[in-house]
């Protein structure tokens, strides 16, 4: 293939060096700004690390005399777990919600979404405070609820409650689980 432009080899060898340089380094910054918001759980090890709600993962069922209430937790990776409740009674699901559990930099969000409330549209609630064994999670302009609890307790129970101000009264709704075993399902 013939030049037509004469270029000194001294000015090309310079300049394809600064090029290849200024690449490099371009490759490496945009590597490094696609690592650290690929991972914020990697970037939070703090306090509301989704991590420390391990516990939360499993089955859980709630039985009452009309009806039971399951509760079922997956890890789907590092930042996020998945939950579906539903309730059966009388050999119908009459109650199913989808859940996300989901850290995002140093924020951790409960997103519930069932389909006949809030017009099918997920709602966002941010953890506002957690110890070792109880989580709350609140979004102050919902309707209801406002806040979500979850609260590990011993012999493997969990105590779920929602909560919040419905006519300018307080309204709350507990649901206490147990973990169920192989021989439950």
């Amino acid at each position: 293939m013939a030049c037509t432009f004469f270029i000194p080899e001294t000015f090309l060898y310079i300049s394809m060096n600064k090029i290849f340089s200024l690449l490099l380094v371009c490759t490496f910054l945009q590597s490094q700004t696609l690592t650290n918001s690929a991972s914020p759980d990697k970037k939070n090890s703090g306090g509301s690390s989704i991590s420390k709600l391990s516990w939360l993962i499993g089955k859980w069922q709630n039985r009452s005399e009309n009806s039971v209430m399951y509760e079922f937790w997956e890890k789907a990776n590092d930042s996020v777990y998945n939950g579906r409740s539903f309730v059966i009674a009388g050999g119908d699901t009459v109650f199913f919600e989808s859940i996300y559990l989901k850290q995002i930099g140093n924020d951790l969000l409960y997103i519930p979404s069932v389909s006949n409330q809030n017009d099918g549209k997920p709602v966002v609630f941010t953890l506002t405070s957690k110890t070792d064994s109880c989580s709350v999670f609140e979004n102050p302009k919902h309707d209801f609820p406002q806040r979500i609890v979850y609260c590990f307790g011993t012999n493997n129970s969990l105590l779920a409650y929602i909560e919040g101000v419905v006519n300018g009264k307080h309204k709350r709704e507990d649901f206490p689980f147990t973990r169920m075993h192989k021989n439950d399902e």
